[in-house]
C-alpha cells in the first residue's frame, strides 16, 4: 500500500507523475496532457477563470485517485492470479447434497414415509 500512497501523492503534485512512478509511461503521459489541457481550455472562459482553483484541484484529485487505483488494481490482479478460478458450473454433486434427497439429514438413513 505504501507505493499506491505514494503515486497518489506524486499524482496530486503533478498529474502523471505517479503513474510515471508506476512504470506506466503512456498513461502518464496521457493524464499529464488531458489534465494540462484541461485546465488550460477552462481557463479560457469567464466563469471558470474566476474559480480555476477548483478545476485545479478537481485534476490533482482525478489524476491522484488514478495513480492509487492504477496501483491498488495492480496488486489485487497480482494476489489473484495464485488461485484457480471459480467453476462456473456450480457445486459437483459430492459436495455437500445428499444423493437420495429422502435420506434423514441426522443419520443417513432414508426417512420413513407414511
Amino acid at each position: 500500500m505504501k507505493k499506491a500512497n505514494i503515486a497518489a501523492a506524486l499524482s496530486f503534485v503533478v498529474p502523471g507523475a505517479g503513474l510515471w512512478f508506476l512504470e506506466k509511461r503512456l498513461w502518464a503521459v496521457v493524464n499529464l496532457l488531458v489534465a494540462t489541457s484541461l485546465v488550460l481550455l477552462l481557463s479560457g472562459f469567464g466563469p471558470a477563470n474566476e474559480r480555476i482553483h477548483y478545476v485545479i484541484l478537481a485534476v490533482a484529485t482525478g489524476s491522484s485517485g488514478l495513480a492509487h487505483a492504477t496501483r491498488t488494481g495492480q496488486r489485487r490482479r497480482s494476489r489473484t492470479s495464485d488461485t484457480p478460478p471459480l467453476s462456473v458450473h456450480g457445486p459437483s454433486d459430492s459436495d455437500s447434497f445428499p444423493a437420495n434427497r429422502d435420506e434423514d439429514a441426522t443419520d443417513g438413513s432414508p426417512a420413513s414415509t407414511p
